[in-house]
């Protein structure tokens, strides 16, 4: 009699937990859905409001370096929250605004950074990204999008008209963090190593078995032990069995994206960066980043990007980039990069196919682009870059155009793939240039009224002398004790500091309003003692207890739904 009882007790039991099991499946299917259609739309642009303390705001242009946050509400196309953190952020995109005439900085949104459990439809960080030095300003948007139907993992984007206390302070490409929530929706598992290398970047070269010789290469996640990359490294400079340690198949679409595109502010150019490397298993895979400077916009000789050998695509001698080297020593993994730069330029980057899409993103961002007040370049600069030079950046179509016909000739054999391994030559190291505007007066608007995005005027410009970045140097701005991770807390991933607050209360800044963080933090919580069911309970108070809990599971799957709604 016991055992049967046992029987029902346990599938009750399994009944309980397939309703929450399924429920939280919906849900997560739900936020998936929200993500890419409702933060991340590709068919328009939508708006990101941010309400800050006036005093806060000045303090962050007047200090931009410092990446401090500061609190403020958001609207994220119509979703509210408070109680948000707002930094400036970028590397030499940041401090080259910052010893410019503009306020124009990326910006990180840090829904977590206060309240540890907020997020928006799952995400708890997403930045907004200036369009620095890019008069087209889809660059990083093309590039994402190749990079995705390349089948890597690749974090949304969207375009933001980006307002700031009601004044519209531009159109910027809205991207989503690499942290735990991109993690799980890309990998299997979202607990394994994460790096992304900061400051002078990582070239993956053999530094010994110290990881602190490897400076540049910034662990993101919090694990216990270094051993699974120092092996990595150690197997890819002085082994041959990279596939133990190295999705090699990522690698290769990475590279030959990068490759294709003239992608040179990434790990094949002379900082090594712009790339996330993520640890599953024991085998990493490579996740792309920052790409405002693909297509040729990382400086250097048009022609010589456009003449880049496909077979030592390197800035300088491939010998320092064991990715690049060693791979393509492998006859077999040749081959199958070959055929993705193959794939690559009969598809995405068809001159009929690419021409499209850049009318196609043209036309949804044309008025956001002609009412920007910050933007970098004028309006006609904009529309003069989709197909021609503007300065020294090479015109999209143009570019693409003539690369796609080099690419072809290296692929049949007409022009040669390799030459002397020494790579592309010339002067690289940051922006082929920017446009440092004048600040403008912001668009005296009120109760959030929106300017007119018809045939309102344009703001005008001056043209002045541009950083120069030819020398190469670079700041490390991202190495910082507040990790750009930001995601969900969770034991496998770094926490941030934050405030301590007690007895619930949190910063509020209402109209814009600083929080007083000299307050006390976040209250006690009644914790609930469980009290152990005693063996010898009678049937009516066990069938009573599964009842309940039947009950409560349908409650809080019932309750979830409706706040992921």
């Amino acid at each position: 009699m016991m055992k049967g009882k046992s029987i029902v007790q346990i599938g009750v039991l399994i009944f309980i937990w397939t309703i929450l099991l399924v429920g939280c499946s919906k849900d997560s299917e739900m936020n998936v859905t929200t993500i890419t259609e409702t933060i991340f739309p590709k068919d328009k642009v939508i708006d990101v409001s941010i309400t800050i303390d006036e005093k806060d705001y000045q303090d962050m242009l007047d200090n931009p370096l410092e990446e401090e946050y500061k609190a403020a509400s958001v609207r994220y196309n119509n979703e509210e929250l408070t109680n948000v953190g707002i930094r400036t952020k970028g590397n030499s995109s940041l401090t080259s605004v910052a010893n410019s005439e503009s306020d124009r900085y990326s910006l990180k949104i840090s829904f977590d950074e206060y309240i540890s459990s907020q997020n928006l439809f799952g995400l708890t960080t997403i930045n907004l990204n200036n369009n620095f030095s890019d008069p087209s300003f889809m660059r990083e948007y093309l590039t994402y999008e190749l990079m995705e139907e390349m089948g890597l993992p690749t974090p949304e984007y969207s375009f933001v008209n980006v307002y700031i206390n009601d004044n519209l302070a531009g159109l910027y490409l809205a991207v989503e963090q690499i942290n735990e929530s991109f993690l799980n929706r890309n990998f299997e598992t979202s607990y394994g190593a994460l790096y992304k290398p900061d400051g002078e970047g990582s070239d993956l070269l053999w530094q010994g078995d110290d990881i602190n010789e490897y400076t540049g290469l910034n662990q993101k996640s919090k694990s216990s032990s270094n051993d699974n990359i120092l092996e990595m490294i150690n197997e890819l400079n002085n082994g041959s069995d990279y596939e133990k340690y190295l999705n090699v198949d990522s690698v290769l679409r990475y590279l030959a994206v990068n490759t294709a595109t003239a992608n040179l502010d990434s790990y094949q150019g002379n900082f090594h960066h712009n790339y996330y490397l993520y640890e599953e298993d024991g085998v990493f895979s490579m996740i792309p980043w920052d790409l405002n400077m693909s297509f040729g916009g990382f400086g250097g000789s048009k022609e010589d990007l456009i003449a880049m050998l496909i077979d030592e695509p390197t800035i300088g001698s491939v010998s320092n980039y064991p990715l690049v080297k060693k791979l393509l020593e492998n006859e077999t993994y040749k081959e199958k990069y070959h055929d993705y730069i193959k794939q690559i330029v009969e598809g995405y980057l068809s001159p009929e196919r690419f021409e499209s899409r850049v009318d196609e993103i043209a036309a949804m961002i044309d008025t956001s682009v002609e009412q920007d007040p910050t933007k970098f370049y004028t309006y006609e600069e904009f529309k003069q870059s989709l197909s021609d030079d503007v300065q020294r950046i090479p015109g999209l179509v143009s570019f693409v155009r003539d690369r796609v016909e080099n690419l072809q000739q290296q692929l049949d054999g007409t022009l040669p793939s390799y030459a002397n391994g020494e790579g592309v030559k010339g002067s690289f190291g940051g922006p082929a240039g920017m446009q440092n505007v004048r600040k403008e007066e912001q668009p005296n608007l009120e109760n959030g009224e929106k300017p007119d995005f018809g045939d309102g005027e344009q703001p005008s410009f001056e043209n002045r002398e541009r950083p120069d970045f030819e020398d190469g140097e670079q700041s490390n701005f991202e190495n910082k004790e507040r990790p750009d991770f930001g995601d969900e807390e969770q034991s496998n991933f770094e926490s941030k500091e934050r405030p301590n607050f007690e007895d619930g209360e949190l910063p509020n800044p209402g109209e814009g309003g600083r929080p007083d963080f000299n307050g006390k933090g976040p209250g006690n919580r009644n914790e609930m003692d469980a009290q152990a069911v005693e063996n010898s309970a009678k049937e009516a108070v066990i069938t009573g207890i599964m009842l309940t809990l039947l009950i409560g599971a349908i409650i809080f799957v019932n309750t979830y739904k409706k706040r992921s709604i």
